[in-house]
């Protein structure tokens, strides 16, 4: 017999798994993600299926005027101010507990963190940092604690698309607010060719 799920009760089914994702090991998060990957890569869409793909993601990528950008904004400091100190911090915890996206482990990013790893340099990885001012959350793909810098790695492709610079620019003027951080861009193609490129970049830092 089939379940007919309330409102109420696909709420409460929803809130009931994002507890249970928080109290997760990172360990245990990832083995999911990983199933999950390789289910979705044998899986074969019908055409309605990769039409409303393709869709979705032309959605994403779309390019919005001013106006818009203002609106979506002033509609989302509106939400966010409407919320009660106590579901304003359960809303930002979820986000700080979240995966960052699976993208998390590409190639320059693992290449990256090895560089780190052999000039001994502690870091953290997808440091997530909530921005009051612009009511969102970033991930750090690096972060080096010990002189507050912030390393990323930019795809040639990904970080020139209109989503990806916005993001990059937010993330940018962030960190020239917080006047106790600095910010380096590594870019794939450099990284691909320059097996030192940490190392000199960290220099100019007189860190390494």
């Amino acid at each position: 017999m089939s379940q007919t799920w309330t409102k109420e009760s696909r709420n409460k089914a929803s809130e009931s798994a994002k507890k249970r994702w928080a109290k997760m090991s990172l360990d245990k998060k990832n083995k999911i993600l990983d199933k999950t990957r390789a289910g979705w890569a044998g899986k074969k869409h019908t055409e309605e299926s990769r039409r409303k793909i393709r869709e979705a993601r032309a959605k994403q990528n779309q390019v919005f005027d001013d106006k818009a950008k203002k609106n979506m904004s002033e509609a989302q400091k509106r939400y966010w101010a409407s919320l009660s100190p106590e579901e304003h911090k359960r809303k930002v915890d979820i986000y700080r507990n979240a995966p960052k996206n699976m993208t998390e482990n590409t190639s320059i990013e693992r290449e990256v963190k090895r560089q780190l790893i052999e000039l001994g340099v502690k870091f953290e990885q997808s440091k997530p940092v909530y921005s009051k001012r612009l009511v969102r959350m970033f991930y750090f793909d690096f972060y080096l604690p010990e002189y507050k810098l912030i390393v990323e790695c930019n795809g040639d492709y990904w970080h020139n698309l209109p989503r990806r610079i916005k993001r990059d620019n937010d993330l940018q003027w962030t960190v020239d607010q917080s006047n106790n951080r600095n910010i380096v861009w590594l870019w794939e193609h450099e990284i691909n060719v320059n097996k030192n490129l940490v190392k000199e970049t960290l220099d100019k830092y007189n860190i390494v």
